[in-house]
């Protein structure tokens, strides 16, 4: 690229950190700049290379009592990671599993052992029995829809992979009490160590499911990137067959509909649990992604769906959220709480569109 980072001149300016950036071989000697001007905030020899141990603009603060400054210009001491979360002094990534050396032999198909993927039925026994017979297989879930009315147990050295992001769905009355959620999908059990891959999967609600915590993560893993969660969403409401769309939940209710609070919990990252996490959407919903609107905004199809609380984590790590974003819940979106040796780069949030009315103590 001809510029590393180009801030618009006049502002608004963001808070920049750069920590342990290399740059090699520059066209230009601009690594910094306000757009349009020659003046660099941070530059280097053109052709030459630098790395950047700490560089920061923006509102500092170095402790809970300070009022904080504007900084701009190198920081010393610079802050240092854990060393649990690095490989070879930058930080660890590991990309998504491919599988490509597996023949048909090594692959179960879920369909083939005759669990349905049309969103009919109570999926639960049947997929529970496939996982627990299949640890070190790839088990894969065709596209589709599977109705799941009681807990999925994922067992250590499990495999899955799905296609168009595959529907894990919880329905029933077992998800349905706020005083006693109920876990929908369990990877590993409490103090469990070991590897664990999950790819391509959407796990979701269909109607009042106020107890559902979609995925609770217990597994730690045994090396870097060892357990880890590639390419897998999280959606309540909003889409076909969900019963939590605009006809059921339409936006500007000045009450909580009790059919439409739809989950406790879209993730829990246990206490004794670590995991590798790329590419993950914790969503729900704020409009109808399957009611058709004219024109190019989706104002006409907003929804007020409730869930209570985004992603907790309490890992002790190491852990890492890459590319994560999580939205529109009632409490919180993301919440760490004692966790530590936790990187989270790449994070979104929305809150709900709906709040103050009603405010947050009225569905929780």
């Amino acid at each position: 690229v001809p510029y590393a980072i180009a801030l618009t001149a006049g502002g608004p300016y963001p808070a920049l950190y750069l920590d342990n950036l290399l740059v090699d071989g520059p066209n230009s000697h601009q690594i910094v700049f306000y757009s349009g001007h020659a003046d660099s905030l941070l530059e280097v020899t053109q052709g030459d290379s630098l790395t950047v141990n700490g560089w920061a603009m923006g509102h500092r603060f170095q402790d809970i009592n300070d009022e904080g400054n504007n900084t701009r210009g190198y920081i010393s001491p610079n802050p240092k990671r854990p060393s649990s979360l690095n490989s070879n002094n930058n930080l660890f990534a590991v990309s998504r599993p491919q599988y490509a050396s597996l023949g048909s032999g090594d692959v179960v198909n879920v369909l083939s052992k005759g669990v349905k993927n049309d969103g009919t039925g109570d999926q639960t026994s049947l997929i529970n029995s496939i996982l627990s017979s299949s640890v070190g297989s790839l088990v894969f879930f065709p596209a589709g829809v599977y109705i799941v009315k009681g807990t999925v147990e994922v067992p250590v050295g499990s495999k899955i992979v799905g296609s168009a992001w595959s529907q894990i769905m919880a329905s029933g009355s077992y998800f349905e009490d706020e005083t006693d959620p109920k876990v929908m999908f369990r990877v590993g059990k409490p103090g469990d160590s070991g590897t664990v891959e999950l790819s391509d999967l959407m796990f979701t609600v269909q109607g009042a499911t106020a107890g559902a915590i979609l995925v609770e993560w217990n597994v730690k893993a045994t090396s870097q990137g060892s357990a880890g969660m590639w390419d897998c969403h999280f959606r309540v409401g909003g889409a076909a067959k969900s019963r939590l769309q605009f006809k059921d939940c339409p936006k500007g209710a000045s009450d909580v509909d009790p059919k439409c609070i739809a989950a406790s919990l879209l993730m829990h990252v246990t206490k004794q649990s670590s995991g590798y996490f790329e590419n993950i959407w914790g969503w729900t919903a704020d409009h109808d992604l399957d009611l058709p609107v004219e024109g190019n905004t989706t104002t006409s199809t907003q929804l007020n769906v409730y869930a209570g609380r985004g992603f907790l984590i309490e890992s002790q790590g190491p852990s890492w959220f890459y590319g994560s974003s999580v939205e529109h819940n009632v409490l919180y979106q993301y919440q760490l709480v004692g966790a530590k040796d936790i990187y989270l780069g790449c994070m979104q949030t929305e809150t709900p569109y709906f709040q103050p009315n009603p405010p947050a103590t009225k569905p929780f």
